[in-house]
């Protein structure tokens, strides 16, 4: 997928909440990294995963949501 906003290659991924549900995780390929702490973003997901794509170059994140 290629990004709206630079048009670099995004990454295919998956943002998973951690811990007691008060942080943010992207994964991808094995590999983790954590995105934030704010309780309030990690809220809104249903679930434990969300899939999404990843632009390296100007760090947005797309996801999709019913």
């Amino acid at each position: 997928m290629k990004c709206p906003y630079c048009g670099n290659e995004m990454r295919e991924g998956k943002i998973c909440a951690i811990g007691s549900g008060a942080a943010l995780e992207w994964k991808e390929r094995g590999e983790a990294f954590r995105l934030n702490t704010e309780p309030k973003m990690v809220a809104v997901m249903n679930g434990d995963c969300t899939s999404g794509y990843r632009c390296e170059k100007c760090k947005k994140i797309i996801l999709e949501y019913e």
